[in-house]
């Protein structure tokens, strides 16, 4: 895990508030609560793993494990040292910090500080501990480290020698809590030897938080006593001690009863007026509680004669109590040091106390990017961190009489107590600070910071824990830049900043944003040479060469970016060099390139997920590993799985003479363009194109190569041409690997349209604007510039029309011209006295099912108006663009078009109405060719697609002649959830059409049915069925018709209830007759957000979209049992039986709809439904789990579809209640295709997708040393010589050796990235599923495999996995599983780094996402 990615996580903490005093971070990850508990639960006292009783933990040099000091050494609990061991007798006193062997009397000193304030004692050694009361042996403290609190858990093994302690101890020989302290301060530094050596101050502020000040007395400040003043006005802790010559004289008393080597407390200071003179005081406490000072204005002493009663009375002088009063020049002659501790708000509890205001900002010094030393090295100081400080107000009642704002800096090395052993020492740093007054989201640079002198600086470079200093400075913007002495020198700090009045500070960073710039033709020379200099970029990668070596230097790459067009910070910035400096700091040309390419990508897909520009999104683990995919592979790779769009590749030494060109034209069509130095040693397969027109080939490319594609322009006549794609004899290459070329799904995309549903995006209410155009935003900017709207997306071009039978140069398409209403007549109307039946007329399309389906929606106003939106003319706000909805594939989409439509001879070519002059049902006709791609898309279809593009629902489809026996029930219940119902007579031939039988019923004509009941005829039911002629006229006039003498045998009550008799298009008739005399009912079942009646039932409603994805979930139909089990799963509950059963029998009824997604747009490449189907499985378990072969092939499937090649496959099912699990696929294996899944059900029922649950339970595993095969172990230590450690290069070595020894493994060899301890994977994993001894597994094992491996995967990470990993035959050999393993691992790594609360889910602003891509390529 990275340092960066450490730090990311910390701070987003840290903005949920942890990391306080009241919510510390466990340390380690141990919670005391929780490891307390356990301990009591299984009655055994608590082992420390993580500090355990051993010489590593006492140290690793003079106290290292083979030392003569730690021979005798023995860890032992309290109660094996006293019989009586108690946490804190009589509360904690001076007396119970004594020193042992360790020189560490400097936090000694503190802790000894700390006992005088019991406050500050509680925040460090939390309340409720005993040997007594839930004694288990574990104990903790609270301890600020670098910025936060941590909590820090220990056992209460001590080391001693002989039965005494070692290090600190109590003088009360059975009292523990400072002997515990200090172990777990020894802990939070890896060892009790690494907190040997310090100053008091540090202790001060690993106990409070605050930021520590250390003068010297005797060269004092002169504004010092008004300095203490102001410090205990906020609380401050001040300590001053008197040297000692040598030990001797630790707490020896002198004779005006000062004790020498002994830590004060200043408790206050005040002025006294003496004869009209000021006399300042400063008022000094001993912590004994006895032993004070004699000499002036002590207790007793002459001067507090000559102070008025008031203020002797204020002072508070005369107890005996260990406090007592001193001249501040008697302090200052007197003692020698004194320390101010100023501590944070939070820390403050008292209301009278002033509080500072504090910022706390962490950075790091980078070697390459932001370790730019002081300013004596001027080409790399600019790239040191920097820090804006704005300074507003001036200080009330200044120390030094002088206005201005006062402010300490602090600047604190991390982390070097723990890096002693590895014999790392501190920096030597310092801060610089400039005026400067601009924005502060940017870097200052050389053009700033070298031609101005520093307003401020830390007194010195030196090398200590922290470097401090105090500043009054006038009001205005400053720069703090914080930095080593020499420049190169790595490590991370925390700078800190108090200042006396409110101040803002923050990063002194560039925003991180990105502004791309096309190449500007009149820019590029026509040269060839010229073309490929300016692309390498004179004005940015050459003016950063400096020395003319073809690279630049990495502290110069925020500049070059910049240029570029790219900010970033320096967070950023950090990865960015890790990933593309080289060892000496400097980026070639090819790198810079690729990094700018990389970036152009992170800031489109950014700003696919960030849609309200918050600079934050959201990520769940899946998109996680989806946001990763997006950033492997090469430029071209990388361009195409981001845009979907296919890439050209160009040798400039042989290139093109029409090169230019081509790049000019590409640039203005938005294409994305990339270039690179040559290098070889690529191992893919050999891959050619050809085209071919009838016989012979009419192009080809130029060569078959060891490319991942191959790519070439070819300028052909207008025809139809069919590619091939040809492999070498020894591979096999199917058909759709050119279809994915072009059809690649944009992973970003689908992400991010995820995201959007989950926000109620995508509603009929608040549909998605298609193709990004927003209606009311396009209406607006044409009103205001005047213009009629040309829409650049559906263009008034033959490409529009279609592609085939409406191609450009097809004889249908000749002499179309696209003209406006406006211009075929002279008063167009949207629409005329409401819409009807006779606004549609078929045209030249053969789209006549699609025509049906409007018609339908004339017979309802309230979804015609979901379908066209109101408020929308030709006269009131006209400017040549409408817009409609539709339902498109589980969403709403808002279709924007202009009002160009397709003519010939002055009529429209296709829909149009009966009255010439309105254009709803032409304008709708041209928005679903849109949605669809072209007018020729939409030949063919069914109404029931219409049906449900117009409703959002789910069609059923019944031959009558065929009829189930419970259709009339089924009727009922659907006219009682609101569904849509409508019939038809079949005609034998056109001349037919809406010819009327002898009983006035119409052919070729739509009906709707609009009821069903049952009356009683002499007791015994009939079955009526009504229904309506859209023309309101022409009605049956068989039995049961409006006049007909059958309802004279009816009750009153139900004639009148079924409103029989009105002349108006509706009428009654006999079930028995309907199905008679009809052929086909639709029945349209609608969502429960399309129904605003409150009478109506609504259905319990389910949608998943899925995919087949080849080698991975196109597993087929049931015949392919190797695979079946891959493809998608879906679980449905049904847990309550029907009201009144439409079959009498009790049951769960519900209707399954499997749809598959943008076929009509791929008829133009030649592509046609997959022949698909559903089977539904009882299963009663976990819905968290994949199902495999042993449930699914030992049963029979209890409902199955018929599998056909249409748009849907809908089936109505009746079943008891239980789990069940639907599985669709395609009736083959290995075919690709997008879907949705609906299920509908009658009663309340719960669906989900059938899918694993994320997560990872990996282990380390360890083998062994007698396990290990003796030439191996000769092969190690040949390799890795004496040390036995070996760098990532001789692992490689190693491994490369030892498995090309096995010929039943398949690779080409391991990668530096898959050098890991892996070997023990092979027999246990890996072999299992090469059932073939191929050595490699077929891809749909993939799930199974990574299981057993720890990992619990859903199918959309597999997709992925299976496309990054999986050859052309869906095979994975073993280097590729490794590697595919560690990259899971670091991915779970990183992700429960984020996701604190175990919510599935991480929020990462541009600079995480950044930093969480390249920490993963």
């Amino acid at each position: 895990m990275s340092n960066i990615t450490n730090l990311l996580v910390k701070r987003k903490n840290r903005e949920d508030g942890v990391g306080s005093n009241q919510n510390a971070v466990p340390f380690n990850n141990q919670e005391f609560e929780k490891l307390r508990q356990e301990c009591l639960e299984s009655g055994k006292l608590f082992c420390d793993p993580t500090f355990p009783a051993e010489p590593s933990s006492l140290g690793y040099k003079e106290l290292g494990p083979h030392v003569y000091e730690t021979y005798n050494v023995e860890w032992k609990r309290p109660s094996e040292l006293c019989s009586n061991p108690q946490f804190i007798c009589d509360g904690a006193t001076r007396g119970d910090i004594v020193q042992g062997y360790l020189g560490n009397c400097w936090l000694l000193a503190s802790i000894a500080s700390l006992t005088i304030n019991t406050e500050l004692l509680a925040r460090v050694v939390p309340a409720d501990q005993s040997f007594t009361d839930k004694y288990a042996g574990i104990f903790h403290f609270r301890i600020w480290h670098f910025g936060e609190w941590v909590d820090i858990i220990i056992d209460d093994r001590l080391p001693t020698v002989r039965g005494k302690l070692m290090f600190l101890h109590s003088t009360d020989g059975n009292e523990f809590w400072s002997a515990l302290l200090e172990k777990a301060y020894a802990k939070l530094n890896t060892s009790y030897e690494a907190i040997s050596d310090g100053s008091t101050a540090e202790g001060f502020e690993d106990f409070t938080g605050g930021i520590s000040e250390v003068y010297e007395l005797r060269r004092s400040n002169p504004n010092l006593f008004n300095i203490m003043r102001k410090a205990l006005e906020r609380g401050s802790l001040i300590g001053c001690s008197i040297y000692t010559a040598d030990a001797s004289e630790t707490e020896m008393v002198t004779e005006q009863k000062l004790v020498k080597g002994h830590a004060y407390s200043v408790t206050g200071v005040e002025e006294v007026t003496v004869n009209g003179k000021k006399v300042q005081l400063v008022r000094l406490r001993n912590p004994w509680g006895h032993v004070e000072w004699t000499g002036a204005w002590s207790d007793d002493s002459s001067e507090w004669t000559q102070v008025l009663p008031v203020e002797k009375t204020k002072l508070n002088y005369s107890a005996d109590d260990g406090e007592f009063w001193m001249a501040f020049t008697d302090f200052k002659k007197q003692y020698q040091r004194m320390e101010i501790c100023n501590l944070t708000p939070d820390t403050l509890t008292s209301e009278t106390v002033a509080r500072w205001s504090y910022h706390l900002l962490d950075g790091s010094w980078k070697v390459g990017s932001t370790a730019g030393g002081c300013k004596n090295f001027a080409d790399t100081f600019c790239s040191n961190p920097q820090y804006v400080i704005k300074l507003e107000e001036t200080d009330d009642d200044p120390h030094d009489s002088k206005v201005g704002c006062s402010f300490l800096v602090g600047l604190m090395q991390k982390n070097m107590r723990r890096e002693r052993k590895f014999g790392q020492k501190y920096n030597v740093i310092g801060f610089t600070i400039y005026k400067y007054k601009d924005q502060n989201n940017i870097h200052l640079g050389p053009d700033v910071l070298l031609k101005q002198g520093a307003v401020a600086m830390s007194k010195t470079f030196t090398d200590l824990h922290e470097v401090c200093g105090r500043f009054k400075l006038p009001p205005g913007e400053y720069v703090i830049v914080p930095s080593t002495y020499e420049p190169n020198q790595k490590g991370d700090f925390i700078l800190r900043i108090f200042a006396e009045k409110h101040t803002t500070a923050s990063p002194m960073d560039t925003s991180i944003q990105a502004n791309l710039k096309e190449v500007k033709t009149n820019a590029v020379d026509p040269e060839i040479q010229n073309i490929f200099k300016t692309f390498a970029g004179n004005e940015i990668f050459k003016s950063n060469d400096k020395d003319n070596t073809g690279t630049m230097s990495s502290h110069g790459l925020r500049d070059a970016l910049s240029k570029a067009g790219v900010q970033i910070n320096s967070s950023v910035l950090d990865v960015i060099v890790l990933r593309y400096a080289s060892q000496e700091s400097t980026v070639d040309f090819d790198d810079f390139v690729s990094c700018l390419i990389r970036m152009e990508l992170l800031f489109q897909m950014f700003s696919k997920f960030d849609k309200n520009n918050t600079g934050k999104i959201e990520l769940d683990i899946q998109q996680a590993e989806h946001l990763l995919k997006l950033f492997n592979g090469s430029t071209a790779e990388g361009f195409k799985n981001f845009t979907g769009g296919i890439s050209e590749v160009y040798k400039l030494r042989r290139s093109n003479p029409n090169l230019f060109n081509t790049m000019r034209m590409a640039l203005k069509q938005g294409s994305l363009i990339g270039c690179s130095i040559y290098f070889k040693g690529q191992n893919n397969i050999h891959l050619g194109l050809n085209i071919l027109l009838k016989q012979g080939a009419v192009a080809m490319s130029k060569t078959f190569t060891e490319l991942h594609e191959v790519c070439g322009r070819f300028k052909l006549p207008p025809r139809e041409y069919f590619i091939v794609l040809h492999m070498s004899r020894t591979k096999r290459v199917t058909s759709y690997c050119a279809f994915l070329l072009r059809n690649k799904p944009l992973p970003a995309n689908v992400l991010a349209k995820r995201k959007d549903k989950e926000e109620g995006l995508g509603s009929n209410d608040n549909a998605i604007p298609f193709n990004n155009q927003d209606f009311k935003k396009l209406l607006q900017e044409c009103l205001n510039s005047g213009k009629l709207f040309c829409d650049p997306t559906f263009p008034a071009e033959s490409r529009s029309l279609g592609y085939n039978q409406l191609g450009q140069y097809s004889a249908k398409t000749t002499g179309v011209e696209w003209k406006r209403p406006t211009e075929l007549c002279q008063n167009p109307e949207f629409i005329r006295d409401g819409a009807t039946r006779t606004d549609i007329c078929q045209g030249a399309l053969g789209d006549c099912w699609l025509l049906a389906a409007i018609a339908s929606l004339t017979l309802e106003a309230d979804f015609l108006g979901r379908v066209v939106p109101a408020n929308q003319s030709f006269i009131e706000k006209y400017a040549g663009i409408f817009h409609f909805q539709f339902w498109h594939y589980g969403e709403w989409v808002d279709v924007v078009i202009d009002d160009r439509l397709p003519t010939r001879n002055g009529k429209l070519l296709f829909l149009h109405s009966a009255e010439g002059n309105e254009f709803w049902s032409a304008l709708l006709e041209k928005a679903y060719a849109k949605l669809n791609s072209s007018y020729e898309a939409l030949t063919g279809g069914l109404t029931i697609e219409g049906f449900e593009d117009f409703t959002g629902g789910i069609s059923e489809s019944y031959d009558l002649q065929k009829a189930p026996p419970t259709l009339f029930n089924i009727i009922k219940k659907a006219l009682d959830r609101g569904s849509l119902l409508g019939c038809s007579i079949d005609i034998s031939s056109a001349v037919e059409t809406e010819a009327v039988t002898k009983q006035k019923l119409v052919k070729g004509h739509a009906y709707s049915v609009t009821g069903a009941e049952v009356v009683h005829v002499y007791n015994n039911p009939i079955q009526l069925v009504r229904l309506r002629n859209p023309w309101g006229q022409v009605e049956w006039t068989g039995a049961w018709s409006d006049d007909s003498r059958e309802w004279d045998q009816v009750l009153p009550e139900e004639k009148v209830k079924l409103d029989h008799s009105a002349e108006d298009g509706e009428f009654w008739m006999a079930y028995s007759d309907f199905v008679q005399h009809y052929s086909k009912l639709e029945i349209c079942n609608l969502t429960p957000d399309t129904l605003t009646s409150e009478g109506v039932a609504r259905w319990c409603c389910h949608q998943f979209e899925g995919t087949w994805k080849i080698g991975c979930t196109a597993g087929g139909c049931r015949n392919n049992a190797a695979t079946f089990c891959s493809n998608p799963q879906y679980m449905i509950k049904l847990d309550e039986t029907d009201d009144d059963p439409h079959d009498g029998i009790d049951g769960c009824s519900f209707l399954v709809g499997l749809m598959q997604k943008d076929m009509r747009k791929e008829r133009q490449f030649g592509r046609d439904f997959n022949t698909m189907g559903f089977a539904i499985y009882k299963f009663k378990g976990q819905k968290n789990i994949y199902l495999g072969p042993e449930v699914l092939l030992r049963q029979k499937s209890v409902a199955t579809s018929n599998f056909v090649n249409v748009r849907e496959v809908c089936g109505r099912f009746k079943l008891p209640p239980g789990e069940y699990v639907i599985i669709p696929s395609t009736f083959e294996a290995h075919k690709n295709g997008d879907f949705i899944l609906r299920v509908f059900a009658e009663k309340r029922a719960a669906a989900s997708i059938m899918e694993t649950n994320i997560k990872s339970n990996y282990t380390e595993n360890t083998i062994p040393i007698n396990d290990v095969d003796p030439h191996f172990q000769h092969l190690f230590k040949t390799i890795a010589g004496n040390d036995s450690e070996i760098s990532a290069l001789e692992l490689q070595k190693i491994l490369d050796r030892v498995v090309s020894q096995r010929t039943d493994l398949k690779t080409d060899g391991f990668s530096m990235e898959t050098c890991r301890h892996i070997v023990s994977l092979l027999d246990e994993i890996f072999k299992n599923h090469d059932t073939d001894n191929s050595g490699t597994m077929s891809s749909h094992e993939i799930r199974d495999a990574l299981g057993k491996a720890g990992f619990q995967l859903n199918t959309p990470i597999l997709e992925v996995i299976v496309l990054r990993y999986a050859d052309q035959q869906s095979a994975i050999d073993f280097d590729a599983f490794v590697s595919c393993l560690i990259r899971l691992e670091l991915l779970f790594q990183m992700f429960s780094k984020f996701d604190k609360t175990n919510s599935g889910k991480i929020e990462l602003d541009i600079l995480q996402v950044s930093i969480f891509i390249y920490c993963h390529m």
